[in-house]
């Protein structure tokens, strides 16, 4: 019976685990997720963002989960309005919890179609801005 409990309890945490790969939270209001994951933007000048997005540690890349809360931010950025995806990295690291638990990471810019920016403009003010 035992076993039956403990096999119970490691398959409710896998699904757990599976199903929060992706965190819709903001980095900058409430702090850093305990399972690491949000998102955390910052405004250049109106209608270009910088823009990182991290999933919740699991034991495998989750970009799919990175791009999803990556494209519903860069939405709620430009007001629903579509948008351009600049100079935009995947990458991922080990999480505190050690080898084998990953945070997939998406970072770059988010430029609004409605932004009456130029692109020689657009790449003066990400090269200032140091990514």
């Amino acid at each position: 019976m035992c076993v039956y409990k403990v096999r119970l309890y490691q398959c409710l945490l896998l699904a757990m685990l599976v199903s929060s790969c992706a965190s819709y939270h903001d980095l900058s209001e409430g702090g850093a997720n305990h399972l690491g994951g949000g998102f955390l933007d910052t405004k250049l000048v109106s209608g270009l963002y910088s823009l990182t997005v991290k999933t919740n540690f699991a034991p495998w890349p989750n970009f799919s989960g990175a791009w999803s809360t990556w494209n519903k931010r860069a939405k709620e950025l430009c007001v629903q309005q579509d948008f351009e995806n600049i100079e935009v990295e995947e990458s991922t690291y080990n999480t505190l919890a050690g080898k084998g638990y990953v945070i997939s990471q998406v970072k770059g810019y988010v430029h609004c179609s409605d932004s009456s920016l130029g692109k020689k403009e657009i790449e003066r003010l990400i090269s200032h801005n140091g990514h």
